[in-house]
């Protein structure tokens, strides 16, 4: 499912499995509201949150509200947050990639992202790191939630439950064990 410049968008109970490319992407759009809702075994990413396009309602990805949604088994990165601010993500699941490429993460927090919360998320058996947060990233904010087991594939460069080379991030609770490389 592709949503561009779309502003108020309420999903619940729906599905976006084995596509030819990502489950669910956004681009531009502002005021997104999915709950229950799962994404597995697409050839690409389980969701893509970014801005490419030059948005006329919403000029970047922002103030998304993801409830329980999952991403798993998916041919890339379950999740892939690029270019998005003020959203927030709880209780959400990230796990296992349907190919054997080392730096596949269940969570991608990628430039351009600002004020993300993840609030009791869970990122499972990923190729790479659980959650990875890469500069400029800023202002990512982890509240409890399980890292676990992550790193599953022996070339990858990133195998921790949490990897963060953002801005700042603010960590508490968060439960990381069994990942493959040094403990974060």
């Amino acid at each position: 499912m592709l949503f561009t410049d779309t502003v108020d968008l309420y999903m619940v109970n729906s599905r976006s499995d084995a596509n030819g490319s990502n489950g669910f992407s956004f681009d531009c759009c502002a005021g997104v509201y999915f709950g229950s809702c799962t994404a597995y075994n697409n050839v690409a990413a389980g969701w893509l949150i970014q801005k490419v396009a030059t948005g006329v309602i919403a000029n970047t990805s922002q103030y998304f509200h993801m409830v329980s949604c999952i991403g798993d088994t998916n041919g890339s990165h379950n999740w892939v947050i690029n270019d998005t601010i003020q959203s927030e993500f709880t209780n959400c699941w990230a796990s296992t990639q349907n190919n054997a490429t080392a730096d596949l993460h269940g969570i991608a927090v990628n430039g351009g992202c600002s004020y993300l919360e993840f609030n009791h998320c869970m990122a499972l058996t990923n190729n790479g790191a659980g959650l990875i947060a890469l500069s400029p990233a800023t202002f990512i904010k982890i509240t409890g939630g399980t890292w676990l087991a992550n790193g599953k594939v022996a070339a990858s460069t990133q195998r921790y439950g949490i990897s963060c080379s953002a801005s700042s991030m603010q960590i508490n609770g968060a439960q990381c064990t069994d990942n493959q490389g040094t403990k974060t």
